[in-house]
């Protein structure tokens, strides 16, 4: 065996085989607002050494992927502590568990690497939930290390304090936060600088290891270096497998390419990696939870020729006419109310089945089911007026001699303030769809509808189903659209197995929910980047503010809720509220400032 064989058996055990195995919840504790420890026994017991992981399955909360938590802490009989922070409906739905509970684990995770501590004084530096994870070298390592010092920080002194609560006995602890809580005022690596220099003055040989945000890390790689102190970094990544089956958690390496946290990691000498590491994408959410909302008029929304009080809409035929959705509380934040399609001659609509159920949303095929012009113009349309909200009327139609007569009718009548032409809907078979696929009879219908709705504001519905979107989109403005609402559903197919057959009668129906909000999102930025003046609505997935901003952030002047009213119908009140919170936590007077600050 040649010495870098040796070198590495030494460093680097035996891989232990990843199993999926059962976890009970034995105790839970709370450690500091929305972070929470809990003791786990696996069956069959899984040993998982220092800075081993595990991947939890979160998909009762409705989500997709494990999720990867770092071991905190680890016992005999297969005895396993998890320290989570609740964060994203997965980390939140995990935080809940408590005695009794199950858990499905993939375990261990990682690859173990040994330290070389003996007659070193141990440094480990956590920032926030990177800290726990560094228990389990503690505790495997005391032994051997001449000191082991913890040195903890969070943003508040309550969550270091948290921290420190669930730190083993016996090591000695510094602490630093961010708001003066506790410790030292200020950053854990400004006291890792303190103690690197105290530590070397004494003669003695530090070890490092480390584990937190990327900037951290980079900061802590960065004073190893210049002291010529050895850096351990433990690498927290967003993975589909945790296994290597997909690649996903690459992290450049210093010799060129890319290492995986999930296989070569998550421990990483400092050296093996390229610095600055690339942020992190994770299904976390950017907090604004603790931060004073922006004033209510900070919300205001050009939008076009309309002036609103807030960027949120509700999206055609999914609050009935405004009504039906204010009966449920549901129009607290809501800028404007889109009504129902509105079509020349009233609509019974697809026959049922009319709805599916899909992972991550639905398939519609209603059919445009509306009362018809007379009738919303006689009965519905008063109604939805005395909410006080502005009103855009979807407009519907099979021939463009219905879509103009339907328009002309509507805006000869008082207090509509704009259109919205839906040239996008997959659920009938004329019309619709075959509009907005055409970027020529798209042009000539826009034009025909502007024509006759005069001065009222018209936006056109965009379909997603084409290959490039700024094409219609190009066409729908250049016909005279005074802006754009982005996206209607994507087509899909549901098949009852069972009959070898689709289950709506048409075959195909209108995806909506959170599945399509990448969809929306990127076709809003494309077309934001094409025509950079156009009012947009984006609509497309969105169930909260950060879905929102998403939205937002990536071109839109406002957004439009769908498929969130149908569970969760006050949905505006709170995503007008984080939006108020996001634009005080960016320092942000008006939420314009927000629309299109996309960087790429």
């Amino acid at each position: 065996m040649s010495e870098r064989e040796k070198d590495s058996a030494r460093t680097n055990p035996p891989r232990r085989r990843s199993h999926l195995v059962r976890a009970d919840v034995l105790s839970r504790r709370t450690l500091s607002t929305g972070v929470v420890e809990l003791a786990l026994r696996t069956h069959p017991p899984v040993d998982a050494a220092p800075g081993q992981f595990v991947e939890v399955d979160c998909r009762p909360a409705g989500v997709l992927l494990r999720r990867p938590f770092s071991v905190s802490g680890a016992g005999p009989g297969g005895s396993l502590t998890l320290v989570v922070r609740a964060v994203g409906p997965g980390t939140t739905w995990l935080a809940e568990r408590g005695p009794g509970d199950s858990l499905d684990l993939l375990a261990p995770c990682g690859k173990a690497r040994r330290l070389e501590v003996r007659g070193k004084r141990l440094l480990l530096v956590g920032g926030g939930i990177g800290t726990p994870p560094l228990y389990r070298f503690a505790e495997a390592h005391r032994a051997e290390a001449a000191t082991v010092e913890l040195l903890a920080g969070a943003a508040t002194g309550e969550e270091v304090r948290g921290y420190l609560a669930a730190a083993p006995d016996g090591i000695v602890t510094h602490a630093a936060s961010e708001d003066g809580g506790e410790g030292l005022c200020g950053l854990v690596t400004a006291a890792l600088e303190a103690r690197l220099k105290e530590v070397l003055f004494e003669k003695e040989t530090p070890l490092v290891v480390t584990c937190g945000p990327e900037a951290m890390l980079g900061c802590v790689a960065e004073l190893c270096r210049a002291h010529d102190v050895e850096c351990r970094v433990l690498l927290e990544a967003l993975m589909a497998c945790g296994t290597g089956l997909c690649r996903g958690c690459a992290v450049p390496a210093s010799d060129g390419g890319y290492l995986l946290v999930c296989q070569d990691g998550p421990l990483f000498d400092a050296r093996e990696l390229a610095w600055p590491l690339p942020p992190t994408p994770r299904p976390v959410r950017f907090e604004v939870e603790s931060t004073p909302p922006a004033p209510e008029e900070s919300l205001k929304t050009r939008l076009g020729p309309l002036t609103l009080d807030t960027p949120i809409l509700v999206a055609s035929g999914t609050a009935g006419y405004g009504p039906e959705l204010d009966r449920l509380g549901g129009l607290e934040g809501v800028g404007a109310v889109v009504t129902k399609t509105v079509t020349r001659e009233p609509r019974e609509g697809n026959p049922p089945p009319r709805v599916a159920e899909t992972p991550a949303g639905m398939l519609n095929s209603i059919g445009l089911a509306n009362v018809g012009l007379e009738r919303f113009l006689a009965e519905v349309l008063p109604e939805t007026l005395a909410l006080g909200l502005p009103v855009v009327v979807n407009v519907g139609g099979s021939t463009e001699e219905e879509y103009v007569e339907v328009a002309g009718r509507l805006a000869a009548a008082k207090g509509i303030s704009a259109l919205e032409l839906n040239v996008s809907c997959p659920n009938v078979s004329r019309g619709g769809l075959q509009f907005g696929t055409e970027p020529e009879g798209l042009y000539k219908l826009t034009h025909r509808v502007k024509e006759v709705a005069r001065d009222l504001p018209l936006f056109v519905k965009l379909t997603p189903n084409v290959t490039d979107v700024t094409s219609p989109a190009g066409a729908a403005l250049e016909g005279g659209a005074d802006g754009l609402t982005l996206i209607n559903t994507l087509l899909g197919m549901v098949v009852d197995v069972g009959r070898s057959r689709p289950v709506f009668g048409r075959g195909v129906g209108g995806l909506s929910g959170p599945a399509v909000r990448p969809v929306a999102v990127r076709m809003v930025a494309q077309v934001r980047a094409a025509f950079p003046d156009a009012p947009i609505i984006g609509t497309g997935g969105i169930e909260d503010w950060h879905d929102a901003a998403e939205h937002i952030i990536a071109g839109a002047n406002a957004v439009s809720l769908g498929t969130v009213n149908f569970y969760s119908p006050d949905a505006a009140r709170g995503i007008a509220l984080g939006l108020r919170r996001l634009l005080a936590r960016h320092g942000m007077t008006g939420i314009g400032e927000l629309t299109g600050s996309l960087k790429i």
